[in-house]
């Protein structure tokens, strides 16, 4: 018995006598109408429709899940998403390279968008006019750059040989004044963020060689270290930082494991102060690998912390809050902290490099696309608005303000405001 018994079964019930005689007439001989069971087409439909209908109700959304308190801390503490948003589109490029990192420097109430390219230089572009105004070939030499990070009037530029240099562009911008160079790492660095404490820059950084490490700037513009670096037990896979009750926070996540990392800035050494689940499976500890963590902080509020997964198809944004910290017990781990779990609708798959964002004032996440598409997710009401102007992977977005600029693997370059 083929399925083409039951289609012509049902044409004939419901007295569709043409299109029965098209329908065998394209099939290319006549079609047996006994079926060898009382189930018909139409049966068989129904009954796979009801079975939807259970499952989809045995199935819990996430909120009938949540304890009282979670409910009411994520009612307080999560906003919905805010309009105006960015989605006007100002093209400043194709330039000539692919862009691996940008950053934005201001300079005298102007801003300036600083490409790291593929070719070892580093482009310099005015987002007023749009236009390139400066190029600094092999900037650290013959090395690519694979981060770059302005901090006051200082460029941070992190090489694929786990050097940093420290330098300030001239005036004109065609020329970086080196201040000091420091191999904070001997294997390429994962990630770094530069950040002030107690009123100095520091530079946090993971790497390839499992460690975790800080360095304090001097007022010569030498980095030095600060204490013992963390060795972790897995290849850490991405972190942010937070000064949070005066002390510094080190959140690290690692590949193939849910338990994330809270290590904090002690006496001058870095120290596991506790671990958090960011599995809602209760004693679960894997299943997928936190790709991108970012943290949203305001003065006078517990930080909140979105994190992006792995997931395939679509990678998932997990919130939680950052309560209940400062434990100074390696051996605890947090659990029953997750606010919401929710898929961005944004495709990836075991290659992808996850990147998501805040907004500038906490109204939900950006989600930086393999697809090209920037979407932005609302956290309270689980909407998703999309920007399309690349074609290929988003590469690296700077946002500044609530404006943004997007480097794609096409080459080209869109500031959004």
């Amino acid at each position: 018995m083929s399925v083409h018994s039951f289609v012509a079964q049902f044409l004939k019930e419901n007295g569709y006598l043409e299109t029965l005689r098209t329908f065998e007439a394209e099939y290319g001989k006549v079609i047996p109408l006994e079926l060898p069971h009382d189930e018909t087409l139409e049966g068989i439909l129904n009954d796979r429709l009801k079975y939807l209908a259970i499952d989809a109700q045995n199935e819990p959304d996430f909120e009938e899940i949540l304890s009282k308190d979670l409910k009411t801390i994520k009612d307080t503490h999560l906003k919905p998403w805010l309009a105006p948003y960015p989605k006007t589109r100002q093209d400043l490029g194709p330039v000539s390279e692919l862009v691996v990192d940008c950053a934005i420097l201001s300079r005298n109430g102007a801003n300036f968008a600083l490409l790291a390219t593929s070719g070892k230089s580093l482009i310099v572009v005015n987002l007023e006019t749009g236009k390139e105004i400066a190029r600094v070939n092999s900037v650290i030499g013959n090395v690519v750059i694979r981060r770059i990070i302005v901090a006051e009037n200082l460029v941070f530029l992190c090489g694929m040989n786990g050097k940093v240099t420290i330098g300030k562009l001239s005036e004109n911008f065609e020329n970086l004044e080196v201040l000091s160079e420091t191999q904070i790492h001997q294997r390429l660095v994962t990630d770094m963020k530069v950040i002030t404490f107690r009123g100095k820059l520091h530079l946090i950084s993971i790497g390839w060689d499992f460690l975790v490490k800080v360095h304090e700037l001097d007022g010569n513009h030498q980095l030095t270290p600060v204490g013992v670096p963390y060795k972790l037990a897995n290849q850490g896979s991405c972190f942010d930082a937070v000064v949070y009750h005066d002390k510094l926070y080190v959140l690290v996540c690692k590949k193939e494991i849910t338990l994330m990392d809270v290590l904090c800035l002690d006496k001058q050494e870095l120290v596991l102060d506790c671990r958090v689940a960011l599995n809602d499976a209760e004693f679960s500890a894997s299943g997928f690998t936190p790709m991108s963590i970012k943290i949203h902080h305001q003065p006078d509020s517990v930080p909140l912390i979105a994190v992006g997964t792995s997931h395939e198809p679509h990678m998932r944004v997990i919130i939680l809050l950052m309560q209940n910290v400062g434990q100074n017990d390696k051996l605890m781990i947090l659990r029953n902290q997750i606010l919401c779990n929710l898929s961005t609708l944004s495709p990836q798959d075991k290659y992808s490099d996850a990147q998501i964002q805040w907004r500038f004032d906490g109204s939900g996440v950006w989600i930086i696309g393999d697809d090209g598409v920037i979407r932005g997710l609302d956290l309270v009401n689980k909407s998703v608005v999309t920007l399309h102007g690349h074609e290929g992977r988003v590469k690296c977005v700077s946002f500044f303000e609530d404006k943004m600029v997007s480097c794609g693997t096409d080459r080209n370059v869109i500031e959004w405001t």
